[in-house]
């Protein structure tokens, strides 16, 4: 039961190390991104051989990567862009439950397969009167809290 004990120590002292790392090689990386995805990967990696036991600390250190990397995309995404920033998430989510239930559930990924379609629609009709200010909601749905 100290699995989250051991995985916050890790996440420190990986965190340290990139820490150094950046400044040494003079990189623009985000320390705690790449702190927490060096960990959950080897955590991972621990999982396939046997060395580690905890699934729910790697599936909270790659849900913080996805969030993570979700934000990091949003502030690259153009506005017109935008609206597909809920499918993306999705996406990553489905990425995370593959991974951490060690198969493909097939439904979720249908599922994913539809919102993609419904945004897409949403953003090919997006200037017809009655789509707008759905499109707009779908945009503005984390601004307006």
């Amino acid at each position: 039961m100290m699995y989250e004990l051991y995985t916050t120590i890790m996440v420190i002292a990986v965190f340290a190390v990139v820490l150094v790392l950046k400044s040494l090689l003079k990189k623009d990386i985000c320390v705690l991104c790449a702190s927490v995805s060096v960990v959950w990967i080897v955590l991972l990696a621990g999982l396939t051989t046997g060395m580690w036991q905890d699934m729910v600390s790697v599936a909270v250190l790659m849900g913080a990567s996805l969030t993570g990397g979700y934000y990091y995309l949003e502030s690259k995404l153009k506005k017109e862009w935008m609206v597909f920033r809920f499918p993306i998430f999705i996406t990553g989510l489905s990425l995370v439950f593959s991974v951490v239930e060690r198969g493909v559930n097939v439904y979720l990924w249908m599922i994913t397969g539809i919102l993609w379609l419904v945004v897409y629609i949403l953003y090919v009709f997006r200037d017809k009167s009655g789509l707008r200010r759905i499109v707009k909601n779908i945009i503005e749905c984390c601004r307006k809290w």
